[in-house]
């Protein structure tokens, strides 16, 4: 009796979950045999912001600032950003960009005694 109601209960929500994924619509689509089924349709695609490859940009490009600033040293590290920062307004752009923040002084200190 108890497997009965298990399976009973196993179509009953597979019925409710195409039910539930047919309020959105449905199309009819003809298989290979002849038989019509219904297929439900799908939600248009939802854009959202990827925030796992932003991260793994912002950390990369952190990364990649305190390796330069580590392997330089500050004071050439500085002098390539002044070198920079004179330049056109794309050079200019990557001045700010590179320039030694806090973050990038901490990990440039983690990372010293490695790369040395």
């Amino acid at each position: 009796m108890n497997t009965s109601f298990k399976e009973f209960d196993g179509r009953l929500r597979s019925i409710e979950r195409k039910a539930k994924a047919m309020a959105n619509g449905y199309t009819p689509k003809v298989k290979k045999n002849g038989l019509i089924e219904m297929e439900p349709t799908k939600p248009p695609m939802v854009r959202r912001l990827p925030i796992r490859s932003l991260a793994l940009l912002v950390a990369g490009g952190l990364g990649y600032k305190a390796w330069l600033l580590t392997s330089l040293g500050p004071v050439a590290y500085s002098a390539k950003l002044a070198g920079l920062a004179s330049g056109g307004a794309v050079d200019r752009v990557g001045a700010f960009l590179m320039q030694a923040d806090p973050a990038t002084k901490m990990i440039a200190d983690f990372i010293a005694p490695i790369i040395s």
